[in-house]
């Protein structure tokens, strides 16, 4: 399945899913099909692969962040 990485894929020789930053925008049918789509700023990836908002406390300021960062000093997230 090589390939798979530029569409956000990563399999691990058993199953497949979106790697983090890429949430599955079309959920994955029995035949294992993902749509693995960058998650939007201020999002990151939920342990069932789904671009859920950055925590209170926490930024993204890219499209397809694995993980948020925090806000420096002064500043905060909604």
């Amino acid at each position: 399945m090589s390939g798979l990485e530029d569409y956000g894929v990563e399999c691990d020789g058993v199953a497949c899913s979106c790697k983090k930053g890429y949430g599955n925008s079309a959920g994955s049918d029995k035949s294992g099909y993902f749509d693995c789509e960058k998650c939007p700023k201020g999002h990151t990836t939920s342990s069932s692969s789904e671009c859920v908002p950055c925590e209170r406390g926490k930024f993204s300021d890219e499209e397809g962040k694995a993980e948020c960062s925090l806000c420096p000093a002064g500043r905060y997230g909604s």
